[in-house]
């Protein structure tokens, strides 16, 4: 496998014109270069010119050595940090190129092209082959360039790509002629054997990802370690995520995926890279990167929680060719994540929490229970996930009405098909907020994870169909404390108010009743006023730890002027963060009798026994409340979800290391285990943008209680400031996890 910057050469056939016969007497020219072949037939009948020098004379003008000045201009278009030797270049924005030429440059008679190709089949009409000519004036859409300086037989040129240049790789040629009379004579060719990329521009005003505000742009497009957030809404937990968009496989790999899965002409438009990335992050249509996975199986690949970053995902699918197992939402948001900021878009990893997955295409999430309030799973096709993580990528959208450009939302997870392919968005965060579900692209399926109503029925089997009451509409449950990264630091940054109104205010249900009308059940908007006279929420409690014991409580209050008798079940579950239902901890019924205005608790106590062996990944809990008033027949129901804190992991490194590029030094990692019983399948794994590659060291069992010491080697690549990234996984539970910012000196 060969490495970008590191193309291995056939010189025998370097810039060579083969003539390929075809059937009935045709031909095609086809013209070997960089290992590739291009079918230029098209080219030289439109332009009769030989690719060899022509012989030597005083009147032409030949190109003997071309300059790219690749440190220079990386260093100008802040793409230094890419570990790649090529040139990469932001489109839109001036560049310089030095030529040596054969004689002086004479502005009246000599011309210049730089030349530019794309794809297999280079051509002008589509924009794979472009040719900057020269120009007084740049024009932001035209490709060109300026004699900026010229000395005896040196040139300085300033060429300029279009805003709206075809990002990938490319292949440069510089081509001179003379012409007299109107005529051309002397045509030459020099091509070069550095390959070209262009990427998107999120500092230029005329490019369609550009992004005002310098620390805006150091976070979306250059930060290479973010935070991603997970948990539940009331117990939101924080990783760390390498990123890694300037690795080297990591750039090899995303333009692999760009030349894999979309078509060389649409690579200009960010709208259509962002959603078909969103596709080829997943496995579900044409063999993307990962498989995902949430059954708790993963016995043939990694799990999920083991991963810390980007690198080693798409390291290994460059390797193999074959999907990487097993991610799950906040694995593919982060994969996005790196793609997109590597190409240039500037994307964010988001976290909803209480994230509703519609699947019937109501805009509603819709919970069904019997006369027993026992749960309907043929009717409850809808879920609801602890939480869900996303992308957000930066755009202007042409495509749409004035008013919808900015941040879109973008998600890989494979949930449900859009246009036949598991891919989603870009959806405008403005058009979500004002409910406007029928722009493209998904905007029903995302307006409903972060603002579906959530309706609570009750059923009765009644002549071969489910008799339906609407028991409450809860209004304001789904989609709580969207989180991202702040710009700058690891705080959390809540961006609810980017994708809807305060919950309750009019705003709010204009843009839900506007949603709604354009579901498939437009008939469910409000819920009807009922009379309830007894009041009753679940209490949120602290943080509550894995290994301990709990106690879920509920608040029951008579608002009424009389006695009142309340029949309380309490169903406690172990579920995937999915919302899934992975076991049953505790189901226990009550019947509580409340005097007039008289508030009671009620209490349900979970012991580690009863829940240890019953745990899956991320320790999710959900509760289930269900009751009636026994006179009045007032139904109640409600729900909540939690999880159970793991310990942190303490990343260290000794006072007396000298953190030096290349030099050894050992890192630390220490943490407490929290339960009474054996660790088993330990793992420590560390890794660190610039730092060092992921490294997964095997661990031994671990004891019931006992204080964990390990320490790591590493030998740093790069010098400034670094984050470890470290990590601990076991069977028995996952999700610890630390960091620590260094100093490596050169």
């Amino acid at each position: 496998m060969h490495r970008r910057g590191v193309r291995p050469r056939n010189e025998r056939n370097e810039g060579r014109l083969v003539v390929e016969r075809g059937p009935q007497g045709s031909f095609r020219l086809i013209y070997l270069y960089g290992g590739r072949r291009y079918d230029v037939t098209k080219y030289f009948l439109e332009n009769p010119i030989s690719p060899e020098a022509p012989p030597a004379s005083s009147g032409q003008l030949k190109v003997e050595n071309v300059d790219l000045k690749i440190s220079e201009n990386r260093t100008a278009h802040r793409t230094d940090k890419y570990e790649v030797s090529d040139l990469i270049l932001r489109r839109g924005q001036e560049f310089t190129i030095d030529l040596k030429l054969s004689r002086p440059f004479k502005k009246s008679e000599d011309v210049i092209g730089v030349e530019f190709r794309t794809g297999e089949h280079p051509l002008t009409s589509d924009g794979t082959l472009v040719v900057a000519k020269m120009v007084n004036k740049f024009d932001a859409r035209q490709w060109g360039f300026k004699v900026a300086s010229s000395s005896g037989n040196n040139v300085t040129l300033t060429v300029k790509s279009s805003a709206n240049a075809l990002v990938g790789e490319h292949q440069l040629d510089i081509v001179t002629h003379v012409t007299k009379d109107g005529a051309q004579e002397h045509r030459f060719r020099k091509g070069l054997k550095t390959t070209v990329y262009i990427l998107f521009n999120p500092w230029c005003k005329d490019d369609n990802v550009y992004m005002d505000g310098d620390a805006e742009k150091e976070e979306y497009v250059l930060n290479d370690l973010g935070n991603i957030w997970y948990g539940t809404s009331r117990y939101l937990g924080k990783m760390d995520w390498n990123f890694g968009q300037f690795d080297a496989e990591v750039f090899e790999c995303v333009l692999y995926l760009l030349e894999k899965h979309l078509p060389v002409k649409n690579r200009n438009d960010p709208v259509l890279v962002s959603r078909t990335m969103s596709a080829a992050v997943n496995v579900q249509d044409e063999g993307g990167v990962l498989e995902g996975r949430w059954d708790g199986d993963y016995e043939d690949g990694a799990r999920p929680t083991s991963w810390r970053g980007s690198v080693a995902i798409l390291e290994q699918y460059l390797k193999t060719k074959e999907s990487v197992k097993y991610g799950q939402c906040w694995v593919f948001s982060g994969v996005l994540t790196t793609v997109l900021r590597c190409l240039g878009v500037p994307a964010r990893s988001v976290t909803n929490f209480s994230s509703a997955h519609d699947t019937d295409r109501s805009v509603t999430i819709d919970n069904c229970v019997d006369e027993n309030n026992e749960e309907i799973a043929d009717l409850n096709y809808d879920s609801v996930w602890n939480f869900h993580v996303w992308n957000d990528c930066w755009m202007t959208r042409p495509d749409l009405p004035v008013g919808f450009g900015g941040w879109q939302a973008v998600d890989a997870t494979p949930q449900e098909t859009s246009e036949g392919i598991f891919q989603t968005g870009p959806c405008s965060l403005n058009a979500i907020k004002q409910g406007q579900v029928y722009l493209p692209y998904d905007a029903p399926f995302v307006f409903a994870e972060v603002n579906a109503d959530r309706i609570y029925w009750s059923c009765k089997w009644n002549y071969g169909d489910w008799e339906m009451t609407k028991i409450r509409t809860e209004r304001s449950s789904i989609g709580k404390n969207m989180s991202t990264k702040s710009i700058g630091s690891s705080i959390r940054h809540d961006v609810t108010d980017q994708y809807k109104y305060p919950e309750g205010s009019h705003e709010e249900r204009v843009a839900v009743r506007k949603a709604i009308q354009y579901g498939d059940r437009p008939e469910i908007v409000e819920d009807e006023v009922m009379s309830k006279d007894i009041s009753y929420d679940i209490v949120n409690k602290d943080v509550l730890f894995l290994g301990k014991d709990f106690e879920i409580q509920v608040n029951l209050k008579n608002n009424g002027t009389v006695t009142r008798t309340v029949h309380l079940t309490t169903n406690i579950q172990v579920c995937y963060y999915t919302g899934v239902f992975a076991a049953r901890i505790k189901k226990e019924k009550q019947t509580h009798v409340l005097t007039a205005g008289q508030s009671k608790t009620a209490s349900v106590n979970v012991t580690v026994s009863e829940y240890l062996d019953k745990l899956v990944e991320q320790s999710q809990f959900k509760v289930f409340l269900l009751g009636k008033v026994e006179e009045t027949n007032q139904l109640i129901a409600d729900q909540d979800d939690f999880r159970l804190e793991t310990p942190f992991l303490d990343v260290k490194v000794a006072a007396s290391e000298q953190l030096r590029v290349g030099r050894p030094c050992k890192v630390a990692l220490s943490f407490k285990n929290p339960l009474s019983r054996t660790l088993t399948g330990c793992t420590f794994t560390v890794e660190g943008p610039g730092l060092t590659k992921p490294k997964i060291e095997k661990f031994r069992d671990v004891s019931p209680g006992e204080d964990v010491k390990h320490e790591i080697t590493l030998s740093p690549l790069n010098s400034g400031k670094r984050t470890i990234v470290a990590d601990f996984d076991c069977h028995q539970f996952e999700n610890v996890m630390g960091s620590l910012e260094v100093n490596i000196k050169a």
